[in-house]
């Protein structure tokens, strides 16, 4: 298993592009790993890509932002959310549209794992908004990228993760079991090392790495890892969008410790997440 699961790592470290990214998104991976983008340079670069361009702008003129005005190009986006901020959701958006390789098949419902990502960025910035954490729009993009990993192994071992959706509903257990039973590593891991080749924040990074492994977080990443841990649960508990399995985590009992959340805390930001499901269930198609 040590054998294949290095295999799996050095395969997701050299990765290039995703199947049927777009030219654009080529482009802008090739320009996040030359350290040279500038926000101008990203800017001018997602303007080029319609689809792209859509999803961005229908994400940040949205409830989740609450914008006064609208935003209508990537240059506004640009300037008003961060460099950071509108780079991932780029790649978010892109990653998500990815297909399998050739030949092979889309394992799950890449639409319902959309929902359910967003679902989980809604309620992360719900949670850091409560705490006071320092940047919801980092726990926006943590929670929206939390399960990329899921993407990268449909897309990159389609066969093996076939076997893994296939033997938890078998089962009835957490898809992240069966990933690890069988891929040797889960879907949290994938995304951080993927996220990391692509340079997204450390923070965004780790909290993907460790959203499930939250004992393992190192001290610095640990909050925001926390938040997603506990928006992950909210959502699954909604039902926005599927995970892949009918599962819920449980939740690390330390999580609420770490943020320093009460339960009428959580039972609130339950509250407003589904309120706003209806309005994540449109953004089904990206």
């Amino acid at each position: 298993m040590k054998i294949d699961k290095d295999r799996r790592r050095i395969t997701i470290q050299n990765i290039q592009d995703l199947p049927t990214l777009s030219v654009v998104m080529a482009k802008m991976v090739e320009m996040l790993d030359s350290q040279e983008a500038s926000p101008k340079e990203l800017a001018d670069l997602i303007a080029e890509d319609q689809s792209i361009l859509s999803a961005i702008l229908k994400l940040v003129n949205s409830a989740f932002y609450g914008f006064p005005r609208k935003i209508t190009s990537a240059h506004q986006a640009v300037v008003i959310l961060g460099f950071s901020t509108v780079k991932s959701i780029a790649l978010g958006a892109s990653i998500f549209k990815a297909k399998p390789r050739k030949g092979g098949k889309e394992v799950f419902d890449r639409s319902g794992l959309w929902v359910h990502s967003l679902g989980v960025a809604t309620a992360s910035k719900l949670i850091a908004q409560k705490i006071g954490h320092g940047d919801t729009d980092e726990a926006f993009v943590a929670g929206l990228l939390h399960d990329v990993g899921k993407v990268v192994f449909d897309t990159q071992f389609p066969a093996e993760f076939l076997e893994v959706v296939e033997k938890a509903e078998d089962e009835n257990i957490l898809i992240l079991e069966a990933e690890r039973g069988i891929l040797g590593l889960n879907h949290a891991e994938a995304g951080q090392i993927l996220l990391f080749k692509w340079q997204l924040p450390l923070p965004v990074v780790n909290a993907v790495g460790f959203h499930h492994d939250l004992e393992k977080a190192p001290a610095t990443y640990l909050r925001l890892a926390a938040i997603v841990h506990l928006a992950d649960i909210i959502c699954r508990k909604l039902k926005i969008g599927s995970g892949g399995d009918t599962r819920i985590p449980k939740a690390d009992r330390n999580a609420m410790k770490t943020l320093h959340i009460t339960t009428p805390m959580l039972e609130e930001v339950l509250k407003e997440t589904r309120a706003q499901k209806e309005l994540i269930e449109l953004f089904r198609d990206i």
